[in-house]
């Protein structure tokens, strides 16, 4: 047996088992999306690249996904970036680290406007403490709970000139 053969009969045993391993049914719990509707229900998108699905907290018309990173059990797992399109025009980045779909921890998300959001994340929306900045130039920095600005921050207008400090309820 030459050492060639040997190679080739492990790489097909390797193609195999990932094959076997992906074929393996996923359990979603939530909706998947479907790009067509004009649902706005969270739901599981996946990216028809990698095959590896993300949790899409605000889904919209036409948007579509990419991840790239570790695809754990057909869920994106670990440091990866995540590109959402609208309509094949990328619309977000987000440099996130991932557990099972759902983007946990500090991240940076990134939208074509320019908007940046720096903080922390859990499901995959904005929790605890932040850093948003707006494309116009305004920011806020301080806590947000479910994805809105709550609890201490600070605003700045576009033009600093005026400051609006305390507790955001919005």
């Amino acid at each position: 047996t030459s050492l060639l053969s040997v190679y080739f009969a492990v790489a097909m045993s390797a193609v195999i088992l990932s094959k076997s391993v992906n074929a393996q049914p996923i359990t979603l719990d939530g909706p998947e999306c479907h790009p067509e509707s004009s649902d706005k229900t969270p739901c599981w998108m996946r990216d028809k690249v990698s095959g590896c699905y993300v949790w899409n907290p605000f889904p919209r018309k036409g948007e579509s996904v990419r991840w790239s990173g570790n695809c754990v059990a057909g869920f994106s797992e670990g440091e990866g970036e995540t590109i959402w399109y609208i309509n094949e025009q990328r619309s977000q980045r987000s440099l996130t680290l991932d557990r099972r779909g759902k983007s946990h921890g500090c991240g940076r998300l990134e939208w074509a406007n320019g908007t940046i959001y720096e903080g922390a994340l859990r499901n995959s929306v904005f929790e605890g403490y932040g850093h948003l900045r707006a494309a116009g130039g305004e920011e806020y920095v301080g806590m947000f709970s479910a994805g809105k600005m709550h609890g201490m921050g600070r605003m700045t207008t576009l033009n600093g000139l005026q400051v609006l400090e305390g507790q955001w309820d919005m």
